[in-house]
């Protein structure tokens, strides 16, 4: 399979998958796919994202040796929709102790912009979550940072934030 005539050739679910299952079986293909990812060829580089995430949640164990590599490469990123696909992985792996602060940062900067999209911001809060379980006073911050953006942001954003704040008040 030419991954790069089906990514382009058209965007629908199915094509995703066939893409993912080809890479599934063809481990070489998931950094060529990170390579696109990187490209400013877009819609290219939001596909291969796309098909980066259908992996993930076709067979987990095999984005896990990638989450590195995406930690590192999350800072070059420049497309929007390339960026919540590597959020949403991130948030579903243990991040090494050499990212912790950049992504942290990376993280609450999403968070506090008013004009990143919510599902960015949701990723942000998965991760920063887990995070907190290794360094509990990243809580506090997490919580300053969702009360100033509760009420000038989505219903989605204000679910989420609604949820961790009564949780973690009691």
């Amino acid at each position: 399979m030419d991954i790069l005539l089906q990514l382009n050739s058209y965007c629908s679910k199915i094509n995703t998958k066939e893409i993912a299952y080809f890479a599934i079986e063809k481990p070489e293909k998931i950094d060529y796919l990170i390579e696109l990812t990187l490209s400013d060829k877009y819609p290219t580089n939001a596909r291969a994202a796309w098909v980066l995430t259908t992996i993930m949640e076709i067979r987990k164990h095999v984005c896990e040796p990638y989450v590195d590599v995406l930690c590192n490469n999350l800072k070059k990123i420049e497309n929007i929709s390339v960026a919540r696909n590597y959020l949403k992985i991130i948030s579903n792996y243990r991040i090494k102790e050499e990212f912790h602060a950049y992504i942290v940062e990376y993280c609450f900067r999403v968070i506090n912009d008013s004009g990143i999209p919510v599902a960015n911001k949701i990723y942000s809060i998965d991760i920063i979550q887990n995070l907190c379980k290794i360094y509990p006073e990243l809580a506090q911050e997490l919580h300053v940072s969702l009360q100033e953006n509760i009420n000038k942001s989505t219903v989605g954003f204000k679910s989420k934030a609604k949820k961790i704040l009564k949780k973690d008040n009691g």
